[in-house]
């Protein structure tokens, strides 16, 4: 075969030399990286997961070893390892500095990512942080990848929680706190959180399951039922205070995501569901999958061991939120059907009963939708060892916490470029949240997350901050070339996180070049790659990268 020619596309680096290896070996798996650092003479390694014949290998070494682009290639048993000539370095970083993109392979694709889902009875706090987090983050990854991607968010805009709100509000008087200045949201959930302790509504008897709905599962007939009865009739007045409340808290609440960089495309609201949710309960049951207990409650059979009976309504015939998510997603499925694919972040708690869901509306209608319906669950996030309940008021608000980091990052003296300001104050406030793994709990407290030592979203702030912005290259050192090749495994991990939907990926490398550029005992000889003012911009560039990629910066 002829010479090797390399396009270096940005982003696509490892998927070209992919492909001419296999052009070579046949459809043999690999497993390709960059180098690690600035030590080394070679930028990529490639291992070849089968036996390479002699002859193979010593063609494909030849043909490496010819293009222009390459001036070492080496194979060891099955390892192929590439270094390429400071041209190329050179070429690569002027078009990182262009800001080329690839081609957009992934252009063509409609993704729908689903996450938030807030009750509109409170402020967003730090407890709903990591569900944005990662749901922004997987968006802005697919957009960096040039599809087009629609948020959607689910708003619980009426139930028991959003009657309890009501009803606290109400006896506090609902004309001078809605008549207050300053944010309603916050005293809102203020209120929902007093008429709950105050009302000490029993859930005894109760399933496990049953827990995230606890109190919608039985009418209690207290202020909250009496709010709902009137909703259900059409109380005008009541009617009226709901959707005040409702609009201005949900304006609230996109006011307090959006200095997160998240938006929403699509705002579903549960309460449209409501007068549907007796049409769906007849079709589940002309399914055979539900029935009607004595006492008028409407209940699922899942034919599963660890929640056999799902409570769709109340003996009054309230749709608990399962059954008004079974009716909103029985309409939205439709509108997806060109959709790839369709991502929901959620909390862990309510894996069971969306499994439930989408099982339930597979059987009334065979549509195929749960092929392309990927659940992302997440454990919760603590506060300082408590779980985060508005209803109990041990809550951080989220705009409290953006506030004290801005001030935090003030007072250090970090901001300077708005667009890079901001990108710094998100993630010191997102990185946290995106770096665990999902299945395990978060415990934060205020001081830790304005510490830079323990938050290491702020670490990567810092490291923005403490590298300077210079243009060019004098010449490819071992710490300009191995900056070069971070940034292609930048687009790589970008590439790989959003097609697994863990941004942790890209966040991890991100936190792990931010330390080496802070680290306390580095030397320009040793690990500090980044002490020179070219080493710095280029860092720069990956760092800001990043970043964008996760959507935080505008």
């Amino acid at each position: 075969m002829a010479a090797i020619e390399i396009v270096p596309e940005d982003g696509r680096l490892l998927d070209t030399v992919e492909s001419e290896v296999r052009a070579r070996l046949g459809p043999v798996a690999l497993q390709t990286d960059f180098r690690r650092g600035a030590a080394g003479p070679f930028d990529v390694s490639v291992f070849v997961k089968s036996k390479i014949g002699k002859s193979a290998g010593e063609g494909l070494v030849r043909d490496l070893s010819a293009s222009r682009q390459v001036e070492t290639a080496r194979l060891a048993r099955q390892k192929l390892a590439i270094r390429f000539t400071d041209a190329f370095v050179s070429e690569l970083l002027d078009r990182h500095a262009r800001g080329d993109r690839a081609s957009g392979a992934h252009a063509a694709r409609r993704v729908v990512v689903c996450f938030c889902d807030p009750n509109a009875n409170k402020a967003l706090h730090v407890g709903h942080l990591r569900n944005a987090a990662i749901g922004g983050a997987i968006a802005a990854l697919w957009r960096s990848l040039g599809a087009e991607v629609e948020c959607q968010s689910v708003v619980c805009d009426i139930g028991r929680n959003v009657a309890e709100a009501l009803a606290g509000l109400m006896a506090a008087g609902a004309g001078p706190a809605l008549a207050a200045p300053g944010p309603l949201a916050p005293r809102l959930g203020e209120l929902y959180a007093t008429y709950v302790r105050d009302a000490q509504v029993s859930t005894d008897g109760q399933a496990e399951a049953d827990a995230p709905i606890a109190r919608e599962v039985a009418r209690h007939d207290d202020e909250a039922d009496m709010v709902l009865d009137r909703w259900r009739a059409h109380d005008p007045d009541l009617r009226a205070l709901w959707k005040s409340v409702i609009e201005r808290v949900v304006r609230e609440q996109e006011a307090t995501l959006a200095r997160l960089g998240i938006g929403f495309e699509r705002l579903v609201y549960e309460s449209d569901a409501v007068s549907g949710a007796d049409a769906t309960i007849g079709r589940l049951a002309a399914a055979g999958l539900a029935f009607r207990e004595a006492s008028g409650a409407a209940v699922l059979e899942t034919g599963r061991a660890d929640y056999a009976r799902c409570p769709l309504s109340r003996s009054d015939g309230f749709p608990t939120e399962h059954l008004r998510a079974l009716a909103l997603w029985d309409g939205l499925r439709d509108g997806f059907s060109d959709a790839d694919p369709v991502v929901h972040v959620m909390g862990q708690e309510w894996r069971t009963s969306t499994e439930i869901r989408l099982d339930a509306l597979e059987n009334m209608r065979q549509t195929g939708f749960p092929s392309r319906y990927r659940i992302v669950p997440h454990q919760l996030v603590r506060l300082e060892g408590s779980d985060m309940k508005s209803s109990s008021g041990s809550v951080l608000l989220l705009d409290d916490l953006c506030d004290e980091v801005d001030a935090v990052l003030t007072r250090s003296g970090f901001f300077g470029d708005p667009q890079e300001a901001v990108a710094m104050a998100r993630a010191a406030v997102m990185a946290p949240m995106l770096e665990a793994d999902l299945e395990d709990s978060i415990d934060i407290s205020p001081d830790a997350l304005l510490d830079h030592d323990l938050n290491p979203g702020l670490r990567i702030a810092r490291a923005i901050a403490a590298t300077n912005n210079a243009n060019g290259v004098d010449a490819i050192t071992p710490k300009v070339r191995f900056l070069a090749f971070q940034n292609e495994r930048i687009a790589r991990m970008t590439e790989t996180a959003a097609l697994k939907a863990e941004p942790k990926l890209l966040v991890r490398q991100l936190i792990r070049l931010a330390d080496e550029r802070l680290a306390p005992d580095a030397d320009a000889e040793g690990d500090a790659l980044y002490a020179d003012v070219e080493g710095d911009a280029l860092l720069r560039r990956v760092l800001l990268r990043g970043v964008a990629a996760l959507g935080w910066r505008e």
